[in-house]
């Protein structure tokens, strides 16, 4: 049976259903400013550009160490780009820290902290002010740290963190807002990235290279209409990821 779950948070999901979208021209002029992003950002079969990011602690804390694309270079990536103020991603993160658990030790992953989804001066939710996760969007990066350093003590984020600059650099380079999903192989050609967010999409996790991921949440019926499946050693595997909304499970 088809299971209509955005997240595995079901206020979350109750809020997704009577969801506002922003003013007609406010959500134009938002769709107009990422279309050269989207155009820019790297396809499948392209190269991944470079990056280098400033890495946080397990706690969320600054270690004055940097990271970036080419310390995975020999290894596949799954690189993920989200904020706290987006319940989509919010109400995924026990998900990903399990997949996270489960697969660290064969596959690199990385996620990008960048800005925020639906900050308190800006596209603001309910359920954010329900669930209390109210934040004005910084103008500093000691501020974006202090909220992404919030999501790994109040939201448990267990994925390696790197915080994005000021002017959103990596966002920039890989249309990561308001969160998505690049697979990357060894040899830093994207093997998959995610759709941006859509109306009432599906989501998924596709094994692009045929090596990575292949062991998470395979739905080899299809039950509930995933649009992009992949065969991974003759099996068509169906899995969820950033970007595209599913059920999770």
């Amino acid at each position: 049976m088809a299971d209509s779950s955005w997240t595995l948070d079901p206020a979350i999901n109750a809020s997704m259903e009577t969801l506002k979208l922003p003013p007609e021209e406010d959500l134009k002029a938002l769709m107009a400013k990422r279309a050269p992003m989207e155009a820019r950002a790297p396809k499948v079969g392209e190269q991944a550009p470079a990056f280098t990011a400033e890495r946080l602690s397990a706690e969320g804390k600054v270690t004055g160490e940097q990271v970036s694309l080419a310390d995975y270079r020999g290894r596949d990536f799954a690189l993920m780009f989200g904020s706290i103020t987006c319940p989509i991603y919010r109400g995924q993160i026990q998900r990903f820290n399990e997949i996270y658990a489960e697969l660290n030790e064969r596959y690199a992953f990385l996620l990008i902290y960048i800005s925020e989804a639906h900050p308190e001066d800006g596209w603001q939710l309910d359920i954010n002010h329900d669930q209390s996760v109210v934040y004005n969007q910084p103008v500093t990066k000691a501020e974006r740290i202090a909220i992404a350093q919030d999501g790994v003590c109040q939201h448990a984020i267990k994925l390696p963190l790197a915080v994005d600059d000021m002017d959103n650099t990596i966002d920039q380079l890989y249309s990561g807002s308001p969160e998505r999903l690049y697979l990357i192989d060894a040899e830093g050609a994207v093997r998959h990235r995610s759709r941006t967010v859509q109306a009432r999409c599906h989501r998924e996790l596709v094994s692009g290279s045929e090596r990575l991921i292949q062991r998470m949440t395979p739905f080899r019926d299809n039950p509930i209409g995933f649009r992009n499946p992949v065969t991974v050693s003759g099996q068509i595997i169906y899995c969820v990821s950033i970007g595209e909304y599913c059920r999770l499970v």
